[in-house]
């Protein structure tokens, strides 16, 4: 597929300072997220955490009970069913819990930027309004206050959980074979 003119190709060392830049703006964004609710922070990195291991737990505790379904042991496999029900459900209570801390964060840092916002423009002289562009940029940053912080914090907490569910399923396939670890992360990129 061809180019375009507009959008060149972009090296691999543009692309290592580009995601660089992107963390640093995920880590500024977190901070400021982290100081309008700070517990409502650390119930994302709970969840956060939950989501990556218990996908683990899922796949861990369905090898066991083919074991123990291989092994005629009744007791075992019934225990390894009720564990990888108890991760199914932690998984989606997981997934429930990040949505409603998502919207948690999002409405408290919305009204926090909306006040810091307010506030600066309070000081500001009439003329700043009468000016269009500085009036739509005010209103833009109002209106995406709550949402585009919040996303950006999201999605780095979504790589990192992609990552250790990653790092957890080569773990458990190192068992098996390096071979399948090694096409585990062939597949991921």
């Amino acid at each position: 597929m061809p180019t375009s003119p507009a959008r060149a190709p972009r090296s691999f060392r543009s692309q290592v300072a580009a995601t660089r830049q992107l963390w640093s703006y995920a880590l500024r964004t977190l901070r400021l997220v982290a100081a309008s609710s700070p517990a409502p922070v650390v119930l994302l990195v709970l969840f956060t955490l939950l989501g990556a291991l218990a996908p683990i737990l899922v796949a861990f505790a369905g090898k066991r009970i083919i074991d123990g379904v291989v092994a005629a042991d009744e007791a075992l496999t019934v225990r390894w069913v009720l564990l990888e029900l108890a991760s199914v459900l932690a998984l989606g209570l997981g997934l429930r819990g990040l949505g409603l801390v998502r919207s948690i964060l999002g409405a408290r840092l919305g009204t926090d930027v909306n006040v810091q916002i307010l506030s600066k423009a309070q000081s500001l002289d009439l003329e700043f309004f009468e000016n269009a562009e500085f009036y739509d940029k005010l209103t833009r940053a109002r209106r995406e206050a709550s949402s585009r912080p919040v996303a950006l914090v999201s999605d780095a907490f979504q790589v990192v959980q992609n990552a250790l569910t990653l790092a957890g399923y080569a773990a458990v396939l190192t068992r098996f074979s390096g071979w399948l670890v090694l096409g585990l992360l062939i597949a991921t990129v």
